[in-house]
């Protein structure tokens, strides 16, 4: 076999090897390329779930009737959904609850009877019995702070139980409500302050 020849089938030789890495090299970066593509649209797929979690609040009780919520940074004010907590109360104990805020400090809360308004504008009527039939002693803002009971425990005989109150909500307190007639809320609890409020919320659906 003649130099020539021999040079010429190392050459090819070369050139398929040659052609043989470009190959695999070309085959190991389009793998990099998808595992890159996985590893970050499953990031971002976490990331979107990791926020969600951390923003979105589901209601899943009858006393509202919106049940998706994104929590936000903003100053709770009237008309606003809150998340709420912190309630010194036998029902709620250390539950969370959302509810809207229907008054707040400077507006005049009214009571007659068992109808609640805020500046003229109806809220709702407090019940004096659960559905499982427990009589409740709905909120009076007119009865004084060391008169005032439980809403499962009725006023004394000696307390004059009055049927019409007109009341300037002091500034920094809310009065809640749900929208469902029979809601838990402030009509049983009464006001609440911005260190009950954890976030406003702002409902989606």
């Amino acid at each position: 076999m003649s130099l020539h020849s021999l040079l010429g089938m190392l050459k090819g030789q070369l050139q398929k090897k040659s052609k043989f890495i470009q190959l695999k090299a070309q085959r190991v970066l389009k793998d990099k390329r998808k595992l890159a593509v996985f590893l970050l649209s499953n990031i971002g797929l976490i990331l979107v779930a990791y926020y969600l979690a951390n923003t979105l609040v589901f209601s899943t009780g009858d006393s509202i009737d919106k049940h998706v919520f994104i929590k936000t940074d903003k100053t709770p004010e009237y008309g606003d959904y809150v998340i709420i907590s912190g309630l010194n109360d036998p029902i709620v104990k250390e539950m969370l609850i959302t509810k809207k805020i229907v008054c707040q400090g400077g507006q005049i809360l009214k009571l007659v009877v068992d109808d609640y308004f805020c500046d003229g504008e109806y809220i709702g009527k407090s019940v004096r019995k659960t559905k499982e039939g427990i009589p409740v002693e709905p909120y009076n803002p007119c009865i004084t702070e060391e008169k005032r009971h439980s809403p499962f425990e009725f006023y004394r005989k000696d307390v004059v139980n009055i049927k019409i109150c007109e009341y300037k909500i002091p500034d920094g307190y809310f009065f809640v409500a749900g929208s469902h007639p029979r809601s838990y809320d402030s009509r049983y609890f009464g006001l609440i302050t911005k260190e009950n409020i954890l976030n406003v919320v702002v409902p989606l659906w």
